[in-house]
């Protein structure tokens, strides 16, 4: 599923839940050596939805991601996505730590949590906002 303002868009990521166990090797070897159970992932469920996204989106910058419900078998994350070269969000200052970056490591290189937590405060209160003055 994905929501687009042209400039923002909300994408729904899938993950299956569960450990990541590994295949059984076919050629023989002796149960400890066969790699198949106790291993875990050094990254959280979110941050893989996180990297899916980035990836499928490569022109978009991730903003955060959030999540949305569960059930036995997979797990739901939507992660929101800005187009950093959108007229739109070149000339909002909001987005002005994102425009013009040539260091296209990402957000966790760049340690932008909080000021991302920050923004996306400010936009839910302008399309409330938004909403309201439509409304009356």
């Amino acid at each position: 599923m994905v929501i687009r303002l042209s400039r923002i868009i909300v994408v729904r990521v899938r993950l299956r839940r569960g450990p990541f166990n590994r295949r059984r090797p076919n050629s023989g070897r002796r149960p400890k050596r066969m790699g198949v159970y106790g291993i875990t992932t050094s990254k959280s469920l979110q941050l893989i939805a996180e990297e899916r996204a980035a990836r499928k989106y490569p022109n978009m910058e991730v903003l955060g991601s959030y999540w949305v419900g569960e059930d036995g078998t997979y797990v739901w994350f939507e992660v929101i996505l800005v187009d950093p070269s959108h007229p739109a969000i070149r000339s909002d200052p909001d987005f002005a730590w994102l425009v013009g970056k040539e260091d296209r490591e990402g957000r966790r290189r760049r340690r932008l949590r909080e000021r991302q937590r920050r923004l996306i405060e400010r936009l839910r209160k302008r399309a409330e906002q938004s909403q309201k003055s439509q409304s009356q």
